[in-house]
């Protein structure tokens, strides 16, 4: 779905890339003899912060896709986990985490583009990410009728995500210096998300809360069936931002800048538009073509 859609978009950049450069010619033939115009590819490395937002899918709440009741609501793994918690009595959920977060995150990805000339481009580009969100939720166990200090345990759960995030845009440069540009850029944002992992980590050990058995109620031994599906999806918005170009030789460039988004998150729940960032360096060869 993902490679349709970039073929898709390159198809439809095509005319609009003939079309720029015609109007280029028509109206700035001073600018095309510099030697800016052309296609030029890059690389991007930086960081990316996620909105928050969506880190709560993985929060394991009684509304989530994915939620904690699927391992405590199950006869057989709540055994094992009454084992590991050396229970008298009972335990049970006291509190879920509220405001998960994805920590700054290596992304990387490519970059294409073409100049009309020195001031003018359009571009896409891809960025990969893995996220891992992660908190710790409470556990109180044998809770007390008398007055007494509750037995509250704190555990951890996360998550593990891939983002590829693909941006189609139009860039304008504004000289600063012979070799310095000014580069501010905006367009369309698509992203697609998928979740690889959900799970509680219950001394020392680990148990998924995706359930993978649809209705049916885990039980061990059974050889049940395991549904493979995909949790994630594709999502929309915008982008802008702005950064600045360090023209070498005409046909290298290094371009430091940050770009914001303003898009979806295709996860269950959690589908609201809201604000990421980048920071990054680009590295660009120019003029390839």
């Amino acid at each position: 779905m993902l490679f349709a859609l970039t073929v898709i978009i390159l198809i439809f950049m095509q005319p609009l890339f003939v079309m720029a450069q015609s109007n280029s010619s028509i109206q700035r033939p001073e600018e095309d003899s510099r030697e800016y115009r052309g296609y030029q590819f890059g690389f991007n490395f930086g960081l990316f912060l996620p909105s928050s937002y969506s880190a709560n899918y993985y929060n394991g709440s009684d509304g989530n896709e994915n939620n904690i009741k699927f391992i405590f609501g199950n006869k057989y793994q709540y055994e094992d986990l009454y084992r590991l918690l050396n229970v008298a009595d009972t335990f049970f959920v006291k509190q879920f985490p509220t405001n998960m977060r994805y920590p700054p995150t290596a992304s990387g990805g490519l970059y294409i583009g073409f100049n009309f000339n020195r001031k003018s481009s359009m571009f896409i580009q891809f960025n990969y990410a893995k996220l891992k969100p992660h908190d710790v939720f409470t556990v109180e166990v044998d809770p007390k009728d008398y007055l007494t200090e509750p037995d509250l345990r704190l555990y951890s759960i996360s998550g593990v995500e891939e983002r590829i995030n693909i941006d189609l845009g139009y860039s304008r440069s504004y000289p600063v210096k012979d070799n310095v540009d000014f580069v501010a850029s905006a367009g369309l944002a698509i992203n697609d998300s998928k979740v690889l992992k959900a799970v509680i980590n219950i001394e020392n050990t680990e148990f998924s809360i995706v359930n993978v058995y649809g209705n049916h109620s885990y039980v061990p031994g059974s050889n049940m069936q395991e549904y493979q599906f995909t949790q994630g999806g594709i999502g929309f918005g915008l982008h802008g931002g702005g950064g600045f170009n360090f023209n070498f030789a005409n046909n290298f460039a290094l371009q430091p800048g940050v770009i914001l988004y303003y898009n979806n998150v295709n996860l269950e729940g959690y589908k609201d538009m809201k604000f990421s960032y980048y920071f990054y360096l680009r590295i660009i060869a120019l003029n390839i073509l």
